[in-house]
């Protein structure tokens, strides 16, 4: 009760969605924040950035990013994650969509499939490609990165190291 007492409302109503996620079990109880997730004030993609959606779930985000006026390049090891952000991209000729995860090197790796949160598994029934984004930025051309979203469910360190020659050649955001 004094940590809670301690809070702003802000911070109240955070507090209460973890609790409130924790106790029902439903992943949609542990998300607040005023800004959309991956929209924070002094973070934003801006018009022209060439972004990259790591993670790309349904598309919804990558979509969004295009919105803004970016070129993304979107990633997602799993197949039928890759199948719904390329039905929901086809039409949007600003967002090149990958069925390959993002990681240190580049390789051929099993995952465990779960929606939202397929990760890299030694016991995952599936099979897919990582790559590192270096290498992808070198063979694919890419002109230059300007924005990173990584949501990869426990890949985000793997995927910062193989990112590294890209990272700080142009600082992204």
């Amino acid at each position: 009760a004094q940590a809670y007492d301690a809070l702003d409302n802000e911070g109240r109503a955070v507090y209460q969605a973890y609790w409130q996620g924790k106790l029902s079990a439903s992943l949609s109880g542990f998300r607040y924040a005023e800004e959309g997730q991956y929209f924070l004030a002094g973070f934003m993609p801006q018009k022209g950035d060439v972004a990259v959606d790591g993670g790309a779930f349904d598309g919804r985000t990558a979509l969004d990013f295009a919105s803004l006026g970016c070129t993304v390049h979107s990633f997602d090891l799993d197949a039928a994650n890759f199948q719904n952000v390329q039905a929901a991209c086809a039409k949007n000729d600003a967002i090149y969509a990958n069925n390959l995860g993002l990681g240190e090197k580049r390789q051929r790796i099993k995952y465990a499939p779960q929606m939202g949160a397929s990760h890299i598994s030694a016991s995952g029934e599936m099979e897919g490609e990582i790559i590192d984004l270096d290498s992808y930025v070198d063979e694919n051309r890419v002109p230059r990165i300007d924005y990173i979203k990584f949501d990869i469910e426990g890949a985000e360190l793997a995927a910062l190291k193989g990112a590294r020659k890209t990272i700080c050649r142009w600082k992204p955001k």
